[in-house]
């Protein structure tokens, strides 16, 4: 069965979301989630919450917490990224401080001046999941789930033509369309289709 890891599990809504929605399918009742959050106290309350959702579908899935990383990350199959850097602190700071010069947004987490920032804080912590997937689990689906989406596709895209295959993955269509083999071949034949146009430090493979 699959391990999925949820890096920034903390959250209890995105958490409750994910789970529930992978266990409504029988061929995932059996999957082994691997709940990371640097909140011990929210990551205690939210894997209570996987263990009665496990309960309530009537599913024999596996629930781990770590605050590691690297160890919710190792051998995983697939990792969902939900991390919120600096949390509900930060959050408010992207809506109040907009705010005090006069500037409403919507919501404040993917465009405007507090996606602006959201994206900021967020594409570190990002790479070095990505880094760490390279390491400990190189054959694993990369799904996001923070906004701002696009900026954090572009900030895995700038680095490295590897990272360019897991933007791809990125992508909640593609991901759910294409097999990883398939998401690889894709993004090899884009190049090739789009030449010249690709800057030349994404054109070479690695």
């Amino acid at each position: 069965m699959p391990k999925i890891a949820v890096i920034g599990a903390g959250s209890m809504v995105s958490s409750r979301n994910i789970i529930s929605d992978i266990l409504a399918f029988d061929a995932l009742k059996e999957t082994t989630f691997c709940l990371m959050d640097i909140d011990r106290r929210r990551l205690e309350v939210v894997g209570a919450m996987a263990e009665s959702i496990n309960r309530t579908r009537g599913a024999g899935a596996r629930i781990v917490t770590t605050t590691d990383r690297r160890a919710a990350i190792d051998g995983a199959d697939h990792v969902i990224n939900t991390v919120g850097v600096g949390g509900f602190e930060a959050t408010c700071k992207d809506i109040e401080v907009p705010a005090s010069f006069g500037l409403r947004q919507v919501i404040g987490d993917t465009l405007c001046v507090g996606g602006i920032f959201r994206a900021l804080r967020s594409p570190p912590v990002l790479l070095e999941m990505v880094r760490g997937m390279e390491q400990l689990a190189p054959e694993a689906l990369l799904l996001n789930y923070t906004n701002p989406m696009a900026m954090h596709v572009r900030a895995v895209l700038e680095r490295d033509r590897r990272y360019v295959y897991h933007a791809a993955m990125l992508d909640p269509n593609t991901a759910a369309t294409l097999t990883l083999a398939e998401i690889h071949e894709l993004v090899d034949a884009m190049f090739a289709a789009h030449g010249e146009l690709i800057p030349p430090y994404l054109r070479a493979k690695n």
